[in-house]
Parts: structure tokens; sequence; C-alpha cells
């Protein structure tokens, strides 16, 4: 676990292989924030609330949350369909990483307030890339506004 000041990136993956290749791809580009993983779309928003296993959890938000869309209880799109409409968390930014080329799911993404909408790669390589990529961006570069 890093011990940083940094604000950590939430991941919402059930897929384990795409979890490996995250926290892969975040090591090697050198990202310090922490990666905190959540397995569902109830779980991100018990983490987000401080509810259910996440009540004594550290008062801070995560600089980005990296959403899976197909996630067993709730899905990726009824959570940022939740997230995006709380004060409290509308202004995270959210990057839906999905294998999903359905046009419903993009434009309801976007309907819902989606910051980026990424097409998972199916090449390892490429996947690596887009992660590290957005982890830079979103992690290091970008600036929120703060609730």
């Amino acid at each position: 676990m890093i011990n940083n000041n940094l604000p950590p990136i939430l991941y919402a993956e059930d897929n384990l292989m795409d979890v490996e290749l995250t926290m892969d791809a975040f090591a090697e580009s050198n990202i310090s924030n922490r990666l905190d993983l959540v397995r569902d779309g109830q779980e991100l928003l018990d983490y987000l609330r401080y509810e259910g296993a996440y009540t004594e959890r550290q008062k801070e938000m995560p600089c980005v949350i990296l959403l899976d869309n197909k996630m067993p209880r709730l899905s990726g799109l009824e959570a940022l369909k939740i997230i995006k409409s709380d004060p409290t968390f509308k202004y995270i930014p959210v990057v839906m990483m999905t294998s999903s080329k359905l046009d419903n799911d993009l434009i309801d993404s976007y309907n819902y307030g989606v910051n980026a909408y990424v097409l998972k790669p199916v090449n390892m390589e490429q996947f690596i890339v887009a992660i590290q990529s957005i982890g830079l961006f979103w992690a290091v570069f970008n600036r929120t506004i703060e609730p």
C-alpha cells in the first residue's frame, strides 16, 4: 500500500485479470496514488458514503473513479447515475472503462455525466498503455472541483 498525501484512484472492477493488469500499468508508470479496489457498483457507493465495510476508512475522496459497466449487484451505469446526481460526488471525474460497444451504453454514460468512455483494448500491451495514459491524465494532470 502506498502511503502519501495524494488522493486515491478508485477502481470498480470485478475482472481480476483487468485488476492485475491495471495495477502493473500504474506501477510501471510510477503513479504514486493508491489504487483502491471495489468489486461492484454497490461496493463503490458504500466506499464513497463511508458505509458497510468502509465506515472506518480515511476521510478522503478519490481523484478519479475508473468504472467498469458490467458488474454484479449494481452496474457501472446505475452507479454512475447515482454518483453524478449527488452533490457530494458529482465533481469526482469518472472514466467508464468497458468492453461494451453498445451505442446505448455510450449515450447513457454521457447523459449521466461520465467524463470519459474508454473501450478496454483486447491486446494486453494496448490495455497497459491505455491504463497508463488514463492514470497519468486523471491522477496527475487533471484538476477538479472540491465539493
